[in-house]
């Protein structure tokens, strides 16, 4: 028997637990339908936080887990999405909507089979379920395409056409094979078919229309686009699709005028606004996009809104900005071609090529942006130093200015002279103004040893862009080849002084060094070397004019301290094995770095001398001869490396007759 105080302690545990289940079923709701508003108004990402509330509170509830992954899926996260549709299914059997939703997310990732168990267990349910039908026929067609039966393949599409004729889905599914096999007019036939018996249909106008924009005939998509653009309760969005499409013919004002109407529509308004805040940038003004763009994300962050503010943002070269408001974008969309090219902009501006060629990429996936991002990717690849990918990018870029600008700029890097400079004229003329393209010519001249053609182009464009470092330095150079000091002296320092660099420097140290002012010289690598500590050109620049100046010993030190830096310095590695040859106690370490100076200047005689006179002083005679004549091969008219070869071959000849004698004494 209980006790009354036991029985009154039971109650009341139990009536506190019905109350906590009521207020935790009232929660779970609250949290439901504040995620229908956001998903009804576009706000995904808000809708998610509220839907995982709800299943958190009452997790067996399957309508929430199906919400949930429509909200997924509108961000673009198949996985997640998959995932709450197959939870909804399991908690609701009668549920095929969740089953045919995790079916078609299984299709789009290729895994046919799976998708056909998806598609069969609804027919099971609802044998006749047109969807189900039309899913199972691209699942088995699917399939059976992929063990080379194409005959089959169409044939259980065709059946599913025969067993649903009024199902657009099933037809616009035979018109998916038929393009994915190449036969273009038989998939028109059957598009065309497909509108004509449903003109109002928004998936039939949608298809057509998608076919005329991939097949390059844009002008016939757009009566189909306007023809699904009118449904009033749009599945696909067509109101934006059509926007888009007059957008990118900068046919601005009929796009104003599809998209100013969207605003009411609970799942297009959103992305209707800030479409219509990227028209304003694109033609009206600057700050009223601003205004309309921040009134949408005040309480809508959504992907498209986010990437927009990116590149509003990046106009203004706010920078980091710019760049946390593409990641963002890019964590609910990793694939948005907007945020991907803003944060790829600013990778390149960084030199993270890596990240910068991923991002211009997928912004390639849009039509829109294709044009900029394969200029973007052409350039990206000549910082990569892939000059002739460079090439390939730029020729897809567009017959812009710019685009063929840099496709001359790849040229020039390639090697292909003669193309860059027929480029180069033709850009000349058709913008006289521009300095660049006859720094570039100058460019050409210079690497074709035309250094008086080279240092009068040089000249011309600095009279165009005063400034300019690269037409300083190609005179510079001109004129250092030409032994005119006075003139190399006076490009040079200028140049130096706008963009202190390494380059600028060492050739207006070789101007000091040829007067005998090494003093002057030396303190110019030292103010480098302090203003980049971390750089091992100055301190081997440094080492070069202070064995000039007749101090070895401070030149080694130089010399470490380069290769302290940067291990693979060949001119430091080259110099320093040179002096540690003459140190018996060091010649091991004179071979490795000759090696390092060998493997990093492969085609410099020097470095073959230098590692063959270490491999004999090591008394490797054998590597020392076959690095010695390679030097003297590819330098004859040089006495040292003669003189060198000759004394290994002598200690060859020596060594060969006392293994001779050995010989013949035993």
């Amino acid at each position: 028997m209980f006790s009354k105080a036991r029985i009154l302690f039971a109650l009341v545990i139990a009536v506190t637990a019905a109350g906590c289940a009521r207020s935790g079923d009232t929660a779970a709701r609250q949290h439901a339908l504040n995620g229908d508003r956001f998903l009804a108004n576009g706000r995904n990402s808000a809708a998610i936080i509220e839907y995982r509330n709800a299943v958190k509170l009452q997790p067996a509830w399957a309508g929430v887990h199906a919400q949930l992954a429509r909200a997924y899926e509108a961000i673009g996260k198949p996985e997640p999405a998959y995932r709450e549709y197959s939870n909804a299914a399991a908690l609701d059997p009668a549920d095929v909507q969740s089953r045919l939703a995790a079916g078609r997310l299984l299709f789009d990732a290729h895994m046919y089979q799976e998708a056909q168990i998806r598609a069969e267990q609804v027919l099971d349910r609802e044998p006749k379920n047109e969807q189900a039908i039309v899913l199972l026929a691209r699942a088995y067609g699917a399939i059976t395409l992929a063990r080379g039966d194409q005959r089959g393949a169409e044939a259980v599409l065709r059946g599913a056409v025969a067993q649903v004729p009024s199902s657009v889905e099933a037809h616009v599914a035979l018109a998916d094979f038929l393009i994915l096999n190449q036969r273009m007019a038989d998939a028109e036939r059957e598009l065309l078919t497909t509108v004509q018996a449903h003109p109002t249909d928004e998936l039939a106008n949608r298809s057509l229309a998608s076919f005329y924009v991939t097949t390059n005939r844009p002008a016939a998509a757009e009566p189909y686009l306007k023809a699904a653009a009118a449904v009033k309760d749009q599945r696909y969005q067509s109101s934006l699709a059509l926007a888009d499409y007059y957008t990118a013919d900068r046919r601005f004002q009929d796009a104003r005028a599809v998209l100013e109407p969207a605003i009411t529509d609970h799942v297009q308004g959103v992305p209707a606004r800030v479409r219509l805040a990227a028209i304003e940038e694109e033609v009206g003004s600057h700050q009223t996009a601003r205004q309309m763009l921040d009134a949408v994300l005040k309480k809508n962050k959504t992907p498209e809104a986010l990437a927009l503010d990116a590149q509003l943002l990046l106009r203004d070269d706010r920078f980091e900005e710019a760049s946390a408001s593409a990641r963002a974008a890019l964590d609910q969309d990793p694939h948005l071609p907007a945020a991907n090219y803003v944060a790829a902009v600013i990778d390149l501006k960084r030199g993270q090529l890596d990240s910068a060629e991923h991002g211009f990429r997928e912004a390639r996936n849009s039509s829109r942006l294709a044009a900029a991002a394969n200029l973007q990717l052409a350039q990206t690849k000549l910082a990569q130093r892939r000059p002739a990918d460079a090439m390939e990018f730029a020729l897809a870029a567009g017959d812009s200015y710019d685009a063929r600008l840099t496709l001359a700029r790849a040229l020039v890097a390639n090697g292909n002279d003669d193309s860059a400079r027929e480029q180069l004229t033709r850009l000349e003329s058709q913008n006289p103004k521009d300095a660049e393209p006859i720094v570039l010519l100058a460019k050409v001249n210079l690497s074709e040893a035309r250094f008086d053609a080279a240092r009068q182009e040089a000249v011309r464009a600095l009279a165009l862009a005063p400034e300019s470092v690269d037409a300083l330095m190609i005179a510079g150079q001109a004129s250092l080849a030409t032994n005119d000091m006075a003139g190399a002296e006076e490009y040079l320092a200028k140049a130096a002084a706008r963009v202190p660099s390494f380059a600028a420097t060492t050739m207006l140290a070789q101007v000091y060094v040829s007067r005998g002012e090494l003093p002057r010289a030396q303190k110019m690598f030292d103010d480098l070397a302090q203003a980049h500590p971390n750089a091992a050109g100055p301190y081997t620049a440094s080492g070069i004019i202070l064995e000039a100046a007749g101090k070895p010993a401070e030149a080694r030190v130089a010399y470490e301290r380069a290769l302290a830096l940067d291990s693979k310095d060949a001119v430091a590695s080259y110099n320093l094995a040179r002096m540690y040859t003459n140190d018996p106690s060091r010649i091991d370490f004179a071979v490795m770095l000759a090696q390092t100076a060998a493997v990093a200047a492969p085609g410099e005689p020097e470095v073959h001398d230098a590692l063959g006179w270490a491999y004999f002083k090591k008394g490797n005679l054998r590597s020392a001869a076959d690095e010695l004549e390679r030097a003297v091969t590819m330098s004859p008219k040089d006495d040292s490396y003669r003189e060198h070869l000759a004394e290994v071959r002598r200690a060859l000849d020596a060594e060969a007759k006392q293994a001779s004698v050995r010989r013949t004494a035993m």
